[in-house]
């Protein structure tokens, strides 16, 4: 999978996906402390319409969401043109093993189960952008 290019002055950016609204208070705090510019929403659906405006280095999705599961959200991102070569990260508190094979079969870039601790998720997002 090919990362999107972007140059050094700019900021990387990272769509979030959770409709529980804390998490994605607690993931836009934690990313933006570290430089990130982070965009959250509580709908899958309101994240592909944006997607399609304005492309994300990263989109970092829940799985168990009641609009759209993750799964299916990471699917569509990467049957739009200026989704395919998004990658996406699926932080959920759903079992580990199975998930992250499902993770990789619908084209996630990895898995990371709730509660995660600070660093780890932190490691994976630099890893990936």
């Amino acid at each position: 999978m090919k990362k999107p290019e972007y140059s050094d002055e700019q900021m990387k950016s990272i769509f979030i996906v959770d409709d529980a609204k804390w998490h994605n208070i607690l993931l836009e705090k934690l990313l933006g402390d570290c430089g990130y510019e982070v965009k959250s929403f509580t709908s899958g659906y309101v994240l592909l319409e944006n997607l399609k405006e304005e492309p994300p280095h990263l989109v970092i999705s829940d799985i168990d969401m009641p609009d759209i599961n993750g799964f299916a959200l990471c699917k569509m991102i990467k049957e739009l043109p200026e989704g395919a070569d998004v990658p996406v990260l699926f932080v959920s508190s759903l079992g580990e093993e199975e998930v992250r094979v499902k993770a990789e079969k619908n084209g996630a870039i990895g898995f990371i189960q709730k509660p995660f601790a600070k660093q780890p998720l932190l490691e994976v997002v630099a890893q990936k952008l």
